[in-house]
C-alpha cells in the first residue's frame, strides 16, 4: 500500500512539475515576442509604478497603515476601509496614477506590431483557462457578483 501511495506521490508531482515548466516556457515565449525597446519600456513603467506606489505610502497616516497591516479583514474589506479615509490629496494621488498607467499601456500597444498583438492575444489567458472569456470578462463577472451579494 506505501508503495501505490509513493508512486500516485511521483506521478503528481511530476504532472505538476511539467506543467510549471510549461507555463515558465509560455512566459519565456512571450518575453521574445518583445524588442529590447519595449521590455526596457516596461521596466521603465514598472520602476515608475513603484516609485508611485512608495510615494503614496509615504504620504499615508498611521491610521491607513493600521488597516493595512489589520491581518483581520480581507483584501476588499482593506480597500474599502482605506478608500474611505482618503484625503483629497490621496484621492488626486490616485486618479493621477492611473491616468499615468492608463497613458503608459497606450503608448506601449502603439509600440506593438500587428504579430506581437496576435501572438500575445492568443497566449493571453491560455494558462489561466479563460481563453473564452473576453479581456477582463472574468473580472468583470467578478465585481457583478460581488455587487449583488453587497445588495
Amino acid at each position: 500500500m506505501k508503495i501505490v501511495k509513493q508512486i500516485i506521490v511521483t506521478v503528481f508531482t511530476l504532472v505538476i512539475g511539467l506543467s510549471t515548466t510549461q507555463a515558465q516556457e509560455d512566459r519565456f515565449d512571450k518575453e521574445n515576442v518583445l524588442t529590447e525597446a519595449q521590455k526596457k519600456m516596461i521596466h521603465e513603467q514598472r520602476e515608475q509604478m513603484k516609485a508611485n506606489r512608495e510615494a503614496f505610502k509615504a504620504n499615508m497616516t498611521k491610521e491607513q497603515m493600521a488597516i493595512m497591516e489589520n491581518k483581520n479583514l480581507s483584501r476588499s474589506e482593506k480597500k474599502r476601509a482605506i478608500i474611505a479615509t482618503f484625503t483629497e490629496e490621496q484621492k488626486k494621488m490616485m486618479h493621477n496614477h492611473r491616468e499615468r498607467i492608463r497613458e503608459a499601456k497606450e503608448v506601449f500597444r502603439k509600440t506593438l506590431t500587428k504579430e506581437q498583438k496576435e501572438l500575445m492575444q492568443s497566449q493571453r489567458g491560455s494558462h489561466h483557462g479563460f481563453e473564452h472569456l473576453p479581456r477582463g470578462g472574468f473580472h468583470d463577472k467578478l465585481k457583478r457578483n460581488n455587487s449583488l451579494e453587497e445588495e
